[in-house]
């Protein structure tokens, strides 16, 4: 399961088994802001986290204040809230369509729509829903999320679409996402610039995407998917 959290606000935006959809949900939502994917299976979740982001980002989700001291309590508070969040009622479908559509905008701001192939544009200033969740006792495993049922036909398998090339940022994004799981989301800044250079080289070698086209594109997706 993984979690995004605007990190600018230190809000969760979003929650979903599969990290393809919560990537592209970035893409749409959170294109031009500080963001961070996490997967909340590990209790190091948010390792990478000070005291005072974990602080703010717990009394944002639940509003309650912690008063406590520890570093490693209120750790485990913020990771027993994510996993009480909800799930995400999202269609994966028309999340990555979403996302092609919207991926070559650098200025604009988009939202998710249900039931659609393109997001909705903001006229103004938009910051996405905050999720929220009561607060969970360290250990204890907390209201589980309701199971989000619908009623919707079985999603039709079509063949993939192929983004224009001016999108390419969207399939430069899918990849470096999928390198990155691979190799076990780091975030260590030393780790992340290694990646960084094997991900242009496959861009390069397996997608015919030259470095001085991939480069300024990883840059943004290192922001937006794994500040450091």
């Amino acid at each position: 399961m993984y979690v995004l959290i605007d990190r600018d606000r230190l809000v969760f935006c979003h929650k979903h088994p599969e990290h393809s959809v919560v990537s592209n949900l970035a893409t749409i939502e959170l294109g031009h802001i500080r963001a961070t994917i996490l997967p909340i299976d590990s209790g190091q979740a948010f390792g990478d986290f000070t005291t005072l982001e974990l602080r703010w980002l717990y009394q944002n989700t639940t509003g309650h204040k912690f008063e406590g001291f520890s570093h490693l309590h209120i750790q485990e508070l913020v990771l027993g809230v994510a996993r009480a969040l909800p799930v995400s009622d999202v269609n994966a479908y028309e999340v990555i369509r979403q996302a092609i559509s919207c991926a070559s905008d650098t200025t604009g701001h988009y939202f998710y729509v249900k039931g659609a192939f393109t997001p909705a544009k903001c006229s103004g200033l938009f910051e996405p829903d905050a999720l929220s969740a009561q607060p969970v006792p360290v250990g204890g495993a907390g209201p589980q999320p309701a199971q989000v049922h619908t009623n919707a036909a079985p999603m039709p398998i079509l063949a993939p679409i192929e983004p224009p090339r001016k999108g390419a940022r969207a399939m430069i994004f899918e990849v470096a996402d999928r390198m990155w799981n691979d190799a076990g989301n780091p975030i260590s800044l030393v780790k992340v610039l290694a990646l960084r250079k094997t991900i242009m080289q496959e861009l390069e070698t397996k997608h015919d995407v030259k470095k001085t086209t991939s480069s300024t594109a990883l840059g943004e997706w290192q922001k937006t998917r794994c500040p450091v």
